[in-house]
């Protein structure tokens, strides 16, 4: 009685913006076997349990990726955006920045790539406009160098409030900040790098809110 319980609360929550990953799932089918036989419970070599209940998909039809089903129990729900820390800076800051345009970027909190923010900071110095530069960890921004007059390196922006101040937002096509930047109206350039990041940003560009950018080729 508990199992069926538990079975009607299940749900899925798409975590990809582009749902591409769908397309990757038989990786899962051995670890989830697994699962399944520790438990008392059958083999699903179809990966039918992962969306036989309720599947939530926080994001627009035009981010859906063609590779990407939208099967029946499939339910979209309005954006999830995260937007908060313990180490989230204090409000002051955002207050301190020159008035004029600005840009931010961000390769997300997983991806620490020093050398390629390095690139970035290059290619934006000496503009006319202030970047600010989401740096994560004090030794993602110790590997960077010393920056540019108009660049401010800060470990955590909450999107929510930083983006609608900016004029263009420099992204590796995470889900969180994308959708962010559709809902506050933001042009984009984006980086992607690993994960549901290419697809990602490849739909995203198609639905005309950005360009892509290979980050293997990537130059100031």
């Amino acid at each position: 009685v508990e199992l069926a319980g538990l079975k009607q609360a299940l749900s899925t929550l798409e975590e990809a913006a582009a749902g591409e990953l769908t397309s990757h799932e038989a990786m899962f089918a051995e670890p989830l076997t697994r699962w399944r036989r520790e438990r008392g419970l059958p083999a699903d070599p179809e990966l039918a349990s992962l969306r036989r209940y309720l599947w939530l998909v926080p994001f627009p039809p035009s981010l859906r990726h063609d590779a990407a089903p939208f099967g029946p129990t499939a339910r979209r729900i309005q954006p999830l955006i995260f937007n908060e820390s313990q180490t989230s800076p204090t409000p002051g800051w955002l207050e301190a920045l020159p008035l004029g345009p600005m840009v931010h970027v961000s390769l997300g909190s997983f991806a620490q790539r020093p050398e390629l923010l390095r690139i970035i900071v290059d290619g934006l110095a000496e503009e006319p406009y202030s970047v600010v530069l989401g740096t994560t960890t004090s030794a993602v921004a110790d590997s960077i160098g010393t920056l540019p007059p108009n660049v401010i390196a800060v470990p955590f922006v909450p999107h929510s409030l930083l983006l609608p101040r900016c004029d263009a937002f420099i992204t590796h096509a995470g889900a969180g900040g994308l959708i962010t930047s559709i809902m506050t109206g933001l042009p984009m350039v984006f980086v992607p790098l690993f994960g549901d990041q290419p697809p990602n940003a490849i739909c995203a560009a198609e639905a005309g809110t950005g360009i892509v950018l290979d980050p293997v080729a990537l130059t100031a």
